[in-house]
């Protein structure tokens, strides 16, 4: 099941639309913020509360600290994450649109069977990868496409001088193509330390929004703007690190359109 573990909650909530991930974390936070707020003015007085300013305010800030500094840390990684694997997918493009160039010396009966199966491997993991990808796994129809299209490579038999040059050069193309795709692979499979990072935030986050419950101001209405300001703003960087920590994932993917086109 996909509730069963954090990374499959993770998984599954990134692939709502855009809109659903806001709404679902900004209304959280806000039922949150304000919520305590109310019920804490409901059990303590104003000057209960103002009381607590002075001393609150020093494990607030040490509280509000670290999690600004997860939040950083996370939401550069999410960046880099996710640049890293656009890189990732236009690399190993590359390298296997240039095996098509480089195969064309090589008579058209050796030919032939390569590029059949260079486009049948680009086919699967447009289609079969990119959505098993999306829920944070692998996709075995593609792996073997990608071990047929290997077979292939390794059954040529160059005779000539210029065919011997060209599966050299094929060689250390197809070696980037294969770490490229590796990584491509470990990028999006490798969530376990992902999710115990975004559980930690989340805690953290809730601890940050807790403390304002207990400052005081003589006003409820400027307690409960101050709170509302908090919360957005910590659920504004919290939605936007998500929206890029999977980037194969929900509107925000990834385009398969590389591989589409190197299909053709």
């Amino acid at each position: 099941m996909i509730f069963e573990t954090p990374e499959g909650v993770l998984a599954w909530l990134a692939q709502r639309p855009t809109w659903i991930i806001a709404s679902l974390l900004f209304g959280l936070g806000i039922l949150f913020t304000l919520g305590g707020v109310l019920l804490t003015n409901a059990y303590l007085t104003p000057q209960r509360l103002i009381a607590n300013n002075a001393v609150a305010s020093f494990k607030f800030a040490f509280v509000a600290e670290i999690f600004a500094g997860l939040m950083a840390f996370l939401l550069v990684g999410a960046g880099d994450r996710h640049f890293t694997a656009n890189s990732q997918v236009f690399s190993e493009v590359a390298m296997l649109d240039g095996l098509r160039v480089v195969v064309d010396v090589m008579p058209e009966v050796e030919r032939r069977p390569f590029e059949q199966a260079l486009s049948e491997y680009a086919l699967a993991v447009a289609g079969s990868e990119w959505e098993s990808m999306s829920r944070g796994e692998e996709s075995p129809f593609a792996a073997h496409a990608f071990e047929a299209m290997l077979a292939q490579w390794f059954a040529l038999a160059p005779s000539t001088p210029q065919e011997n040059s060209a599966v050299l050069l094929g060689n250390q193309m197809i070696a980037v193509a294969a770490e490229a795709r590796v990584a491509r692979l470990n990028n999006n499979v490798s969530q376990a330390v992902a999710s115990l990072s975004w559980f930690t935030l989340l805690g953290l986050a809730a601890a940050t929004i807790a403390f304002n419950w207990f400052f005081g101001t003589g006003s409820l209405r400027s307690q409960l703007g101050m709170a509302l300001v908090l919360s957005v703003g910590i659920m504004t960087c919290t939605v936007l690190a998500f929206l890029l920590s999977f980037p194969f994932a929900g509107e925000r993917a990834i385009d398969p359109a590389p591989f589409m086109a190197l299909a053709t």
